[in-house]
């Protein structure tokens, strides 16, 4: 690849761990609110299931 391309081509750039992290850490942070958040509604889900079937109180 020649000088003038590789000005062109922004995949091309030095990249150091800041510039990394700026571009990762949105989707980072919102894996781990969605993790979270399915881990809230598996658990609320499980209890009231446990509770409709062991001692059917109808919820």
């Amino acid at each position: 690849m020649n000088e003038i391309q590789a000005e062109e081509n922004p995949l091309s750039q030095d990249f150091d761990i800041k510039s990394l992290l700026k571009f990762a850490l949105p989707t980072i942070v919102m894996m781990l609110l969605m993790k979270k958040y399915s881990g809230i509604v598996y658990i609320w889900n499980g209890e009231r299931m446990c509770l409709k079937q062991h001692w059917d109180i109808g919820i």
